[in-house]
């Protein structure tokens, strides 16, 4: 991509807005481009307009200035325009891909003089600054695209997600109440996926086989993960031995990143918390399923991604009529276990695994 020779940001820019409203994924893997343009512009006041169950997230980033949460109600958006007015940002940018009209709509009337956004669809018409998205590349890229787009010299260090950053005293508590020590390294298991995604989920009687088979060889504690909505599913997992609990619905934002960064290993379908263990450094084992590999898969070789090629992959989990979900009923407990082993093997003591 070609970026313009002179930055508009060279001008005196005070007030940026960023709107990230979609899934805590999404937001996840905007944080190095959100990150990397604070830095460079560290005088400027940074507000995020996010998901309001995100809004914790967001709120606990140092390099973030100001939060505005919405849901994707009208009366919602209307009372967050209503707030934008009165901040008369310079510069408004959407990385939401797709096509959301409503927030261009709320774009185009906050008076920001530069408003940057994807030229598809109708929301284009909002913006003056268009960037093309590009599907099959990983979404960081693409936020990384319209950063550039502002301030071309940027340069990008970090996943703009700390447990330092993210302060939770009440994981050491649980962790110590389970019987983990300072120094032990734990296993997160994330069995879940949210309400509009539940066809990129693996059958969860398949978690109870594997997690039978990782307790055969790991004396490491697992732990389940999710939200309250995800209680539903994590109680159709079995439990076989000791050594495996269940935290869905327990923990808060700050407390599930502090979890993760606390293990050796992440197990688990495409979701927000997967892309928490990425953005951590920790090793994963992960289901992709319908989604675009190239686009939504953790990077590096840290990672292991399964997913099956079949005609109708991917499908971005669009299909909501899908009743057969071949392309994760495809991924067998034995695949997923070989990774598992394989990962456990690099990443924990031998004296962990009999």
């Amino acid at each position: 991509m070609e970026y313009a020779e002179k930055s508009i940001m060279d001008n005196k820019i005070k007030k940026i807005l960023i709107l990230r409203t979609d899934n805590l994924g999404d937001l996840i893997l905007s944080l190095p481009a959100i990150w990397a343009l604070k830095k460079e512009f560290p005088g400027a006041g940074l507000t995020l307009l996010v998901n309001k169950k995100n809004a914790a997230l967001a709120r606990a980033l140092p390099y973030i200035n100001k939060v505005i949460p919405v849901d994707s109600k009208t009366l919602a958006l209307l009372r967050a325009w209503r707030e934008i007015r009165k901040i008369n940002f310079d510069i408004a940018i959407q990385l939401y891909t797709g096509n959301n009209i409503k927030e261009a709509i709320l774009i185009f009337f906050s008076k920001a003089r530069h408003r940057i956004g994807y030229s598809g669809g109708l929301s284009g018409l909002f913006f003056t600054n268009k960037i093309k998205l590009k599907l099959n590349r990983n979404e960081t890229l693409n936020t990384i695209d319209i950063m550039k787009n502002l301030a071309p010299g940027l340069s990008f260090q970090g996943s703009g997600l700390e447990p330092a950053h993210l302060k939770s005293k009440r994981v050491n508590s649980l962790l110590e109440k389970y019987g983990v020590n300072n120094e032990e390294k734990i296993i997160v298991v994330h069995p879940g996926a949210s309400q509009q995604n539940k066809n990129k989920m693996w059958p969860v009687q398949r978690y109870s086989a594997l997690l039978e088979k990782i307790t055969a060889i790991s004396r490491n504690k697992l732990f389940i993960i999710g939200t309250h909505e995800e209680k539903v599913i994590s109680e159709q997992i079995n439990r076989p031995k000791d050594g495996i609990f269940d935290l869905t619905g327990l923990l808060d934002i700050p407390d599930l990143v502090n979890l993760i960064a606390r293990s050796s290993l992440f197990i688990g379908n495409n979701s927000g918390p997967l892309q928490i263990a990425a953005a951590l450094n920790v090793p994963s084992v992960s289901l992709m399923g319908p989604s675009i590999y190239e686009r939504w898969a953790p990077q590096g070789d840290k990672h292991i991604v399964i997913q099956k090629k079949i005609s109708c992959v991917p499908c971005e989990g669009k299909k909501n009529n899908c009743l057969d979900n071949i392309c994760l009923k495809n991924i067998s407990v034995d695949e997923v276990f070989d990774a598992v082993k394989s990962q456990l093997s690099k990443s924990l003591p031998e004296d962990k695994i009999e």
